[in-house]
């Protein structure tokens, strides 16, 4: 059995590599779950990198709100909140195939 030799770069530089296309990955599937009328809402979906491994998920259309929690007279129709759970899955199978661990 090969012995592997574990630095902190050498696991950090392929978890920082993962994050952008799952974060790509996650734009998209938001976008995919916004209901579309015009496509202004799903136009203005999107993912900005704030560190590494850090970023915001964001609808800048200015009703996104309303079409994300609903109000008195409409239902609500979650796509951010519907998106967030694709995140880790995909961020893992990336970073594991970087790390090439053979999970």
């Amino acid at each position: 059995m090969p012995i592997v030799t574990w630095t902190p770069q050498r696991v950090i530089a392929p978890i920082e590599a993962a994050f952008k296309p799952a974060a790509e990955g996650l734009e998209k599937v938001a976008q995919g779950l916004a209901p579309v009328r015009t496509g202004r809402l799903q136009a203005s979906i999107s993912f900005q990198q704030t560190g590494p491994t850090s970023g915001v998920l964001r609808a800048s259309a200015p009703y996104a709100g309303y079409v994300e929690y609903g109000t008195n007279d409409t239902r609500a129709q979650p796509f951010l909140e519907q998106a967030a759970p694709t995140f880790p899955p995909q961020f893992i199978s990336l970073a594991r195939g970087l790390l090439h661990l053979g999970f």
